[in-house]
Parts: C-alpha cells; structure tokens; sequence
C-alpha cells in the first residue's frame, strides 16, 4: 500500500482511511479515490481526489482480490487485521450500485468466460478469490450445483438457468479451445492451460471482465448480498443462500431495513 500512497501523492494516514466505496474505478482514465486531506492554515479536514494511475490502479486491485479477501468477513474473527483494536469511527455499512451500472451489464462483456465468471459473482456472490480457484470439478450441469470449499466445509450453489447457459457456454469453449488442458480449474487461459505448475488464472486474467462493466467484484458481491437482504429481511436465508458469516448476514439486514431492530448474533 505503500506504494500506491508513493503513486498518488497521498500521506499513508490518508490511505489508511479510505474505503472501498471511495473508490471511483470509471473515474478518469486509470480511476480516482477520495482522501480526507488537511485544510490550508489548519482549517480542518477537507476531501479531495487522488489519482490511482496505471500501476496504482493494479496494485489497488490485487490488494482488494488478493490480500483483503483472505481475512473473514466476521471482524471478530482473529484472522481479521484489525481484530482486536477499539476504533472510534462507526462501522460503514453497505449501500447499494446505482441500477443503471448493473443493467445489461453481462451482454457487455466479451468471451464466454468472463460472463460466467462475473455472473457467479454478480448473481450467487461467490467472491472473486474463489471463483479463480475452482476446480472443473466444481460444476455439475446435471444437478446445477456449483461446490465451493470453504475450510473444512463445502457450499453448495445452486444454479439458475442464466448461469446454468453460460457455465456450459464456457465449459464448451474450454473444451474446445483446450481439449487436452492438464489445468484442474475450471477457468484457464492460454498462459495457464498447459502450465507446468497448474495454477488458477491470476487476478488480471480475472480482472479484464470486470474492467469491461466498470465494476469490481466486490462492488458486485456486495450488492448481490444487500439486495437479497432487502427482499427477505432473514439473516438465516443470506447464511444458507451465500454461505456468508452471522456477523456479515446481520449488518447487511441492518443496512437493507434500517427502521428495524435486530438481536446481534455472535
């Protein structure tokens, strides 16, 4: 992170400080992020935009898919960063895309594969650090289940027909394109069909999909799980549905019904 505060000219306090919903990716030609900066002549705190430029803008996105997504949704997990510290400043909740952004935004993506892997994002919000690393295995087109490990445990997806079409769109191709792909994961590229060390599609293979729809996966995967809360209000639906955390079900319930009280689960 270092880095990116070297590349924009933004103090590291500044950088510590910004959220994901600070982020504009469509902003200007590499995106822009909002700091809360000093004021001249101590005037206080003031906003203003920050340039993520090209490699700031990849170095931001790797974090983001990469490092962030390791730690549990749960922030009283002890694998979470931050586990542990009091901080003063309240927990920001969820807020919705604009509807605008999301309409039609598969019929703009290119390629079969960047289809299937957004809609798993955008539609069943299976996040993107494990949509890149799911085995072919995975998919079942005759039952339409999806199996994503988590830890110990599996959960299982069931598949709409929307995605049920595009699994087998890309199942097709990859069959196709690499009929004798030793690669186990269900999304490959040319670089990785036939690599000797059988890794997953890195992030940027990953990331030119999304790049298309001007949105991030966790942009999507948030959207999907407020949307679900706003329709049915039951933290115990989003923790069968998504397979998510109590904690993370209950502030997305919160921030979708904000008129109701709900008992905090632990």
């Amino acid at each position: 992170m270092g880095k990116i505060a070297y590349l924009s000219g933004v103090r590291a306090a500044e950088l510590c400080a910004v959220a994901i919903a600070d982020v504009h990716w469509e902003a200007g030609q590499w995106g822009r992020f909002l700091v809360q900066g000093k004021g001249a002549r101590g005037s206080g705190p003031r906003q203003r935009e920050a340039f993520l430029f090209e490699e700031g803008r990849a170095l931001l996105w790797w974090y983001l898919e990469e490092v962030r997504g390791l730690f549990q949704d749960d922030p009283e997990h002890p694998l979470d960063p931050m586990a542990g510290l009091s901080l003063s400043t309240p927990v920001r909740l969820p807020t919705p895309l604009p509807s605008d952004r999301q309409q039609g935004a598969l019929h703009q993506i290119q390629g079969a594969r960047g289809r299937f892997a957004v809609a798993l994002v955008a539609v069943h919000a299976i996040k993107a650090s494990e949509v890149r690393r799911l085995p072919l295995a995975a998919v079942d087109l005759v039952r339409g289940t999806l199996t994503v490990r988590r830890g110990n445990h599996t959960h299982t997806v069931y598949l709409d027909p929307l995605i049920m079409g595009l699994a087998a769109d890309w199942l097709n191709e990859r069959r196709r394109t690499w009929p004798m792909a030793p690669n186990p994961h269900l999304f490959i590229t040319s670089q990785t069909a036939h690599h000797p060390a059988l890794i997953p599609v890195s992030y940027l293979g990953l990331r030119a999909a999304f790049d298309q729809i001007v949105m991030t996966p966790r942009q999507l995967w948030s959207d999907r799980v407020l949307d679900e809360a706003r329709v049915s209000g039951d933290p115990v639906h989003l923790i069968r549905l998504f397979g998510i955390h109590p904690s993370t079900a209950m502030k997305y319930v919160a921030a979708a019904h904000p008129d109701k009280a709900f008992p905090k689960i632990r």
